[in-house]
This record gives C-alpha cells, structure tokens and sequence, in this order.
C-alpha cells in the first residue's frame, strides 16, 4: 500500500510502506571455511537489505494504513538479509551476527508521535545490528521507493556509486588489511573508487569504506570549528571542577581524555559522527595536504576581507571570524579542488545533513550563519584590526 503520510516534505518509514535499505555495503561477515590458516573464518562483504515490512516496537495510538511507524531508536526492521554465507562461528566481525536488524540514525528533528522522533524517507541507517553494536559499516539512505528522488542532489551520485560498487560477486570491494591485520580501507575496483570519492562516510567508518589508499576520512567542515582550543582534549591546564566553578561546564559522560571538548554552542557535535572525505594521509603532495591548504588559504583572505572583525568569542579566547556557511563553502571547495567530478551541491547537502543537527537556529538560514571557531595558529591579527 502506498505511504504519503509526510514530516518535512518525506514521506514516514512504517510497516505499511514498501521501503527497504538496499545493498548497504559493506557488511563484513566471516565466511567458512574455518581451519588453521583462518581460524575465524574468511571475512567476506556483503549486501545488506531490509524491509520496512519487517518493522517492530513502532508507535502504538498514532498508525498508516493501520500499521505502526518507525520511531527513533526505539524501532527497527527485525531482521536483515543478504549476508546468509557469513555464517561461519563468529558471523558478523563487529556484531557476531548475520541477518541481523536495521536501526534508523536520524530522524525528523520536529515531527514526533507519542513523544519519538519519526523516522523518514531518505533517513539513514545502520543494517545487521546485535544490540546495541551495528556490524554495517557504512550508514546508508533508506530508500522507500527503492531509489532516491531525481531532485535530490546527491541522486546521480549515489546511483553512480551503487552500480560501481555492487558490480557481480568477486568484483565487490574487499577489505584491505594492513601488517598489522587490521582493516584499511577496501581495495575498490577503479570505477568504485572513483564514485565513492563523491560519498562522505562517518569519521569512524573511514576505514571500513573508503578505497584504498586514500582512507583517511578528512572532515571538510574542520573538527576545531566546533570545539575547545588545546589538541583535541580542551582545556587541558584547568580541572573539570575548576571549569564548573566559573560556569563552563561540559558533558563528558562516557568520553575518554582523547576525545574532544565542544564549545558552547556544538554541545552535541561528536567528530567520530562528522562527515568527511576519503583522502590519503597528511602528508605534503597528497590530496589531504592541498585540501587542508586550500581551506587554509579561505581562512587568510576572510579575515582579510573583513579587516579581523571578530563575529563570536567562547571562553578562553577562541574566536570566530567566519560562519557555518563560509566554513561549508570551503569545505566543498577544497574537495572539488581534487574530486573535479564529484557535485558540489550533493558534497554540500552531505555535510549539511549532519552539521544542521548540532547547529544553533531553527531554520537553514540560521544554522548556516552560526559563527563557528576559526583556527589558523600560524595567523595574528595585526593590532590595527584588534
């Protein structure tokens, strides 16, 4: 039965809908045979797809077509399929297990039913899950009319990405494993590579999508736009109780030190969940050195331009002198220097999807003229500006 119940212009994820997560790639599953050489077994990629027939724990009062509606984390699809064959002891590498369910990880941020966000047409999501640790590497579009719509942005991206990358079996990409036995990317065929370019994985999945060798996810949008000064570890000179005695106060929770320390504002903004680009290491020559020049060289002529005027300042001494529009802008920019083929508008709509999460404002116009910390230590803004 058709769905054309809408929250913000897509429609909703719920049992009487024909949606489904195609393919998501890649699910890495041990594969038998199992012996001495490989004692868990071969680790294999797989498709993974689910269906939004298979939806449970959705709204009980508020329902389509008298069927429940997806509700955030708190329903899923019960179960997937596509990774049957990796059934050796250990299944999923990260899950250990196959078949496993489909978990939405964003959500409408205003259109709730009994008090839960509802899950949407287009939202992504994790397949193949072993509460509460997601064994898909990749979170992937839902897709409730088996294919995104012509409008979006990222349409002719994501095809392009989907037939390169999901050619027949043996073509598929494979993980790639260092000395060291750990994971590194995928050895893409060079039409997979080439597509994938264009898609901007989490920072913690980098090394399970990217193509090798270009596996260092790069975050467009940099992670010091959005927090404290001092590393990535914030205000390592003072205690969290001599913080908490002047009114800054933080919500580490579980965080390690090595985790980052948001300025006010980006409370819940979490690098490891940030989109970025596949790119080499930082090192000078490669595509992440000129990108990270070019974002540079932004940073110089803005404060140029507007002569240092400071639009924000945080504690401690971090300033902004530019917005989330210009940071976004530059960020684009910088992967076009070196993805000529990639579109700009889908990149944008990419970083937009997540950073418009954690910004202040209610609309797009005022999330994107947020001012955000400009970095750029080798910089002094001459007195004359001050």
């Amino acid at each position: 039965m058709a769905n054309e119940i809408y929250a913000n212009g897509m429609e909703l994820a719920c049992k009487a809908g024909a949606g489904k997560t195609i393919c998501a790639m890649p699910d890495v599953c041990f594969t038998p045979p199992e012996n001495p050489a490989t004692p868990p077994g071969v680790p294999v990629p797989y498709p993974n797809t689910g269906f939004a027939s298979d939806t449970t724990e959705g709204s009980k009062t508020v329902k389509i077509s008298g069927e429940e509606i997806m509700l955030k984390n708190k329903s899923y699809f019960k179960k997937s399929t596509g990774d049957e064959a990796g059934c050796a002891a250990k299944k999923g590498v990260l899950s250990s297990t196959n078949t496993g369910k489909v978990y939405f990880i964003k959500w409408s941020m205003d259109v709730k039913f009994e008090g839960e966000n509802v899950d949407r047409h287009l939202d992504m999501t994790t397949d193949n899950h072993n509460s509460p640790n997601a064994n898909e590497a990749v979170p992937w579009p839902y897709v409730d009319t088996q294919t995104i719509s012509p409008e979006h942005p990222c349409y002719d991206s994501v095809r392009n990405e989907q037939r390169a990358c999901n050619p027949p079996q043996g073509q598929t990409p494979t993980p790639h494993m260092n000395s060291n036995g750990e994971q590194d990317g995928v050895d893409c065929n060079p039409a997979c590579a080439e597509a994938r370019a264009c898609a901007l994985p989490m920072k913690k999945y980098d090394k399970n999508v990217c193509c090798h060798p270009n596996t260092t996810g790069d975050h467009l949008i940099e992670v010091n736009c959005f927090t404290q000064s001092g590393l990535r570890q914030g205000y390592k000179e003072f205690t969290l109780e001599q913080l908490e005695a002047i009114g800054v106060t933080f919500n580490d929770g579980a965080r390690t030190k090595s985790r980052i320390r948001p300025l006010a504002g980006f409370d819940d903004y979490d690098d490891k969940k940030a989109p970025t680009a596949c790119v080499g290491l930082p090192i000078r020559g490669t595509n992440h050195y000129e990108m990270q020049k070019f974002r540079d060289s932004v940073k110089r002529q803005i404060l140029e331009d507007y002569r240092g005027e400071v639009l924000w300042e945080w504690f401690h001494g971090e300033k902004s002198y530019w917005t989330y529009d210009e940071a976004a802008s530059a960020g684009v920019a910088s992967h076009q220097s070196e993805f000529k083929d990639c579109d700009p508008l889908c990149t944008r709509a990419q970083l937009d999807a997540y950073h418009h999460t954690i910004l202040p404002g209610k609309t797009p116009k005022e999330k994107n003229a947020a001012p955000v910390r400009t970095d750029l230590p080798e910089i002094e803004v001459p007195s004359k500006w001050s």
